[in-house]
């Protein structure tokens, strides 16, 4: 009731002191205007920084030593409580009608707004323009109490909770798979309660590492996925110049030492290093394959060179770049004479 009184008047609410009997009973309650009391640490309200006894608060809220409140206790007969005080007057301005929608309790998502976060989850439509879809389809932005803050909040808090219980329910399945599936091998890595690295790589995978796993290739793909992590494959080239998969893997963070485990979980499965590593010009992936692969030739992926020499070439080169280009091209043909080569 004190709380669409003050929604009314123009001013928020918060709990204040309460006492409780021996038998854990609530005797009293306070309900408080919001600017009760004064900021903690703030010995004087003033701007001037050149007074070091004086601390700048940093609070949203002005507390203003506001004394307005209700007061609540428990009757005799310890059936319900009764209103035993009522301070209405307060020492601050309210606020305004047309900014009451912004005051903490209306920013808070309503049941319904939650569900239309929810029902967005999965289209890959973020929190700024799920806010302008649901006020455009809710009588526009003076219909909708939540901002766009809550909104990205929302959104943040649900991916935190939906991938604490995504990471267990994969964990769960690869362990699963691990005792049931011939030869298969799972590895992952937890820091600060989150699951920051993974790989795993099934029977086939070994099989095909093999017969073809001279040479590897690896690379990380952007992070478009919900969760923000990179897939890293290790693919190689069969008999037929297809692709075949070695294993894969998801890292949280590019760095050295997330490829040195990536590369050390890989070693562990198939027990030999490649001959020769392809990857792109990432220098932690080059640390990371000396560190680990220290038997291996690593070699540049030739489609990343010819992409990016006309970018560090001049254009006096451009003859020297066709004839790269040419000799790319030969060279990956599968076979050519010896007439082409040397021309």
């Amino acid at each position: 009731m004190y709380e669409e009184y003050a929604e009314k008047a123009g001013f928020s609410v918060r709990l204040s002191t309460q006492n409780c009997l021996k038998s854990g009973i609530v005797d009293r309650k306070y309900l408080v205007c919001n600017r009760e009391g004064l900021a903690k640490g703030v010995n004087k309200d003033t701007m001037n920084e050149e007074t070091s006894d004086n601390q700048i608060r940093t609070s949203s809220i002005s507390r203003t030593g506001c004394m307005a409140m209700v007061k609540f206790k428990l009757n005799e007969s310890h059936t319900e409580y009764e209103l035993y005080d009522f301070v209405e007057e307060h020492n601050h301005t309210f606020i305004p009608v047309m900014y009451r929608n912004l005051t903490k309790k209306k920013k808070k998502l309503t049941h319904r707004e939650k569900m239309f976060m929810q029902q967005l989850g999965g289209t890959n439509i973020g929190a700024t323009r799920a806010h302008h879809l649901y006020a455009a389809t809710n009588g526009g932005y003076d219909e909708v109490d939540a901002t766009e803050t809550e909104f990205r909040n929302h959104t943040r808090d649900l991916n935190s909770h939906i991938g604490d219980s995504d990471a267990q329910m994969l964990i769960n399945k690869m362990e699963n798979r691990v005792k049931n599936v011939s030869n298969f091998t799972f590895e992952y890595a937890v820091e600060d309660n989150q699951l920051n690295r993974l790989f795993w790589a099934d029977e086939m995978a070994k099989y095909n590492y093999k017969e073809f796993g001279d040479t590897i290739s690896f690379d990380a793909t952007f992070r478009t996925n919900k969760y923000n992590m990179v897939f890293v494959p290790f693919t190689g080239i069969d008999n037929h110049r297809k692709c075949v998969t070695f294993g894969a893997g998801l890292l949280s963070n590019e760095t050295t030492k997330s490829y040195i485990w990536l590369l050390r979980c890989f070693l562990k499965a198939f027990s030999k290093q490649p001959r020769l590593v392809v990857t792109d010009q990432d220098p932690a992936m080059r640390k990371a394959i000396a560190a680990v692969f220290n038997e291996s030739k690593h070699r540049l992926c030739m489609w990343h060179i010819t992409n990016k020499l006309p970018l560090k070439v001049r254009h006096a080169k451009i003859n020297y770049l066709k004839s790269l280009y040419n000799l790319y091209f030969i060279t990956n043909k599968s076979s050519c004479s010896i007439f082409e080569f040397s021309n």
